[in-house]
């Protein structure tokens, strides 16, 4: 099974987008999150996965306003492959811009598991709107303890190993806002995939991967998965971001790999 989490930015091509995904995602089954996504690539991708796909989108249930600017135009999306079964799905009702937020619940070989992808507000514009947002998906995760999160967090401003090494941007509140969230999720049992599989040397002040080229700011990783590694076993995961830039994103592919079967052990299941 591939788990793919990719956003793919307001000025991706629509055509180059959906062939960068079809070369990762192959014959295999699959879990896509998609941050970025507007009415028009929606309808695009709908078009591109939906007869064969089952997806959720979270501008279905937190439409854009008529008079609302273009970033309340920017949706997540969820699609899977035809044998996992999108059983329910909700936007966050509390966050600041609920159409940042989609989670899921899945079933796949008679087995449920759950998923919520998330994308934090800029701090560029909205600073203190930021930091509210992160308290906000702090909460759902200890409200949904989901089994995956996937996120563009616009965060951290210096990557580490741990979230005591991290630092945080000052969104008027110290980095507070960011750090309960990252924090919520280590509490709730959810740790970095990558770190699961990282055998490079760790040096302070740089990112573990690069996952988005920030402007005037250089490499950062801002893109996350996280994962109950007791009920998820990790074969790999990779942040692709050359790939993603061919494929006419910003951010790279970040992609956790099993080998596409669930079954029950006691009582968590595995990707195996």
């Amino acid at each position: 099974m591939i788990f793919l989490d990719w956003n793919m930015g307001w000025g991706a091509s629509i055509d180059r987008a959906i062939q960068g995904i079809n070369n990762i995602i192959g014959k295999n089954d699959f879990v896509i999150t998609l941050q970025e996504i507007g009415e028009v690539k929606s309808r695009a991708l709908f078009d591109a996965f939906g007869t064969d796909c089952n997806i959720s989108y979270s501008m279905n249930y937190r439409p854009r306003g008529k008079r609302e600017p273009r970033n309340r135009d920017l949706g997540i999306m969820i699609i899977t492959s035809k044998d996992i079964e999108i059983v329910d799905s909700e936007v966050l009702s509390n966050a600041l811009l609920p159409e940042r937020s989609l989670f899921v619940k899945l079933k796949y070989e008679d087995k449920i598991f759950t998923v919520l992808s998330l994308h934090s507000i800029t701090g560029c514009d909205h600073r203190r709107a930021k930091s509210l947002q992160f308290y906000a998906f702090a909460d759902a995760i200890d409200k949904y303890q989901p089994d995956i999160v996937s996120f563009d967090a616009n965060e951290p401003e210096i990557d580490a190993p741990t979230i005591e090494e991290m630092k945080f941007f000052d969104n008027k509140d110290g980095g507070m806002g960011a750090n309960e969230f990252f924090v919520s999720l280590r509490d709730n049992g959810l740790s970095d995939a990558f770190l699961s599989v990282f055998d490079g040397k760790y040096e302070k002040g740089t990112p573990l991967a690069v996952s988005h080229i920030v402007n005037r700011k250089g490499p950062a990783r801002y893109d996350f998965i996280f994962a109950n590694k007791t009920m998820v076993l990790i074969e790999n995961v990779e942040y692709k971001l050359e790939e993603a830039l061919k494929a006419s994103g910003d951010h790279a592919f970040v992609i956790m790999v099993s080998d596409g079967t669930l079954w029950e052990v006691q009582t968590a299941l595995y990707f195996r």
